[in-house]
């Protein structure tokens, strides 16, 4: 049997770690990953495990003019503007160049790595996300082999909404906990990823080599209420206070970032309020998408901000021992996957979701709500309003004083 694992994520990285390692220890595995890095040494870390024949990953994404401007309204660092503007030039020279050969060119010329792909035959790709260039390696894969299966590789929450992505319908379904799939009870195809354990230590150490781990957390987190950033964005600068004419021409981008900006606040507004009644220690994980806008909204609190990277909230855990605390979260996968990825009934962890307070509508209320509760009961709370909020985390803070 041959395996391809496609990742653009680094929990989805994390995951396929742990199926080669646990689960198809002795297969031959590609991978192919979005590096979101700014150097190319995850990739080498990944060649040095020795678990994959082939690792490849996506060219890294050009920042042009448009990524120009929104660096600007976000105040995050990037290329200058003649940089920019000569990288949307040989943009425009590969779309054009993409245009005359097709789709094979415009495969090929965005992917490297370790050797050259010229073999798509597999028996089953792994993968869960899909942009253009995701569909045409599915499409290759496709027509070297008809009877490759489609396997889906947990990206956290989002996997659990169902069997299949636009028109990709999955053979089988990879998840830390299957209970929870919305789709569970009408499929026999679900297949659990083990539990990381702490105590595997050969394992602990591979992914600790590939993420690049380094103790600036500390040993553990003891008794503490931690806040786990969602990842919504503020309005763009040139989106505040738009007259008519603007809101006409920018007609589309208003739309999306007026939600994603009530979001911003919302989640703003219930952290401030939460954290108004912590007292005890109190820390905030940032989204690496918000680390530069949103840090700044917390600056007159009195709460720790924990360093921004690109490593998986669950590895960091994995090398602490967060135990007696409560994790505060919009529905972030970092709280809702924790106790099937790497939770233990000793650590006496609390997570509290204010997606309805927040009212965030993005598809748990459709019986993903019910399934957590299901499963965590007494552990994981989704209150409806301030005051069963209130009287949730005054319990919370009761059972990790114990």
């Amino acid at each position: 049997m041959r395996y391809l694992f496609i990742c653009v994520t680094e929990f989805q990285l994390l995951s396929a770690l742990n199926i080669k390692y646990h689960l198809l220890e002795n297969d031959d595995v590609d991978i192919i990953i979005r590096n979101n890095h700014k150097n190319d040494d995850i990739i080498n870390r990944i060649v040095k495990t020795n678990l994959f024949s082939h690792v490849w990953f996506f060219r890294h994404e050009k920042e042009g003019l448009h990524q120009y401007i929104r660096n600007i309204t976000y105040h995050r660092d990037g290329v200058g503007l003649f940089k920019a503007f000569s990288n949307s030039v040989y943009m425009l020279k590969n779309r054009i160049l993409e245009y005359i050969y097709g789709e094979e060119y415009l495969l090929f010329s965005n992917i490297e790595g370790d050797g050259a792909i010229s073999e798509f035959k597999y028996d089953e790709v792994f993968f869960q996300s899909l942009d253009p260039l995701i569909r045409l390696l599915l499409k290759q894969v496709k027509k070297h082999n008809a009877a490759c299966k489609w396997n889906l590789l947990d990206e956290g929450t989002m996997s659990y909404f169902g069997v299949e992505a636009e028109n990709y319908i999955f053979d089988n379904v990879y998840l830390y906990e299957p209970a929870l799939s919305v789709s569970y009870d009408d499929n026999d195809n679900f297949i659990r990823i083990p539990r990381i354990d702490r105590k595997d230590e050969k394992f602990i150490n591979l992914i600790n080599m590939v993420f690049d781990w380094h103790d600036i957390y500390g040993k553990e987190l003891d008794k503490a209420v931690i806040f786990l950033d969602q990842g919504y964005q503020a309005m763009p600068a040139y989106l505040k206070n738009p007259n008519l004419l603007k809101k006409i021409i920018f007609a589309n981008p208003y739309k999306k970032h007026r939600r994603l900006a009530y979001l911003y606040d919302a989640e703003i507004y219930w952290f401030k309020k939460v954290i108004s009644w912590v007292g005890i220690k109190k820390y905030i994980k940032f989204h690496p998408r918000t680390w530069y806008s949103m840090k700044q909204e917390f600056n007159d609190n009195d709460i720790e901000i924990l360093p921004n990277n690109a490593i998986p909230w669950e590895v960091i855990c994995i090398n602490m021992y967060v135990k007696n605390s409560i994790f505060i979260t919009v529905n972030s996968s970092s709280a809702c996957m924790y106790e099937a990825v790497i939770g233990r009934p000793e650590d006496n962890n609390y997570y509290i979701l204010l997606d309805q307070l927040v009212q965030a509508k993005d598809g748990f209320e459709d019986g993903m709500f019910d399934r957590l509760l299901h499963l965590y009961p007494q552990k994981l709370f989704i209150p409806n309003t301030e005051e069963e909020l209130r009287r949730i985390f005054n319990e919370c803070l009761l059972k990790i004083a114990e």
